[in-house]
């Protein structure tokens, strides 16, 4: 997972979204890096996700830390209003809360504006647009 900049100063290169996971409204963090997506265990705890164990993945941080994911949560992600089934790593030990990694990039494939700072995306014939979270 390549979030450094997430733990770092530079936050306006940082792309977060909006989104609602299983009815907890959260961001998500775009990361074309990371190889997967992932969501903190607190996170997906939270928000009800369903749990089932995985092949142990090294997991290696911003932080230079390595963590061990050995479950993935299955949840439904509404981003711009779209539902969306999503799978996530499950990152014990992890700062954020969601990374939106190159699997949901890839299946989604998003047009990225980083000047205006907005995601769009096709969904059923129409065009949805949505603009990234306030840096917080």
């Amino acid at each position: 997972m390549s979030q450094a900049g997430a733990l770092g100063s530079n936050t306006a290169a940082l792309l977060e979204l909006s989104v609602t996971a299983n009815r907890i409204q959260t961001t998500a963090l775009l990361d074309s890096g990371a190889t997967h997506n992932f969501i903190s265990r607190a996170l997906a705890k939270e928000c009800g996700a369903v749990f089932v164990w995985a092949i142990p993945m090294c997991v290696s941080l911003a932080t230079k830390s390595h963590v061990v994911s050995s479950q993935v949560a299955t949840l439904t992600l509404l981003v711009g209003g779209v539902a969306q089934c999503l799978e996530c790593r499950v990152v014990p030990e992890f700062a954020g809360s969601l990374v939106l990694g190159y699997a949901w990039l890839q299946a989604v494939n998003p047009a990225i504006d980083w000047q205006q700072r907005t995601v769009k995306f096709e969904h059923a014939g129409e065009t949805v647009c949505v603009s990234a979270a306030a840096a917080s």
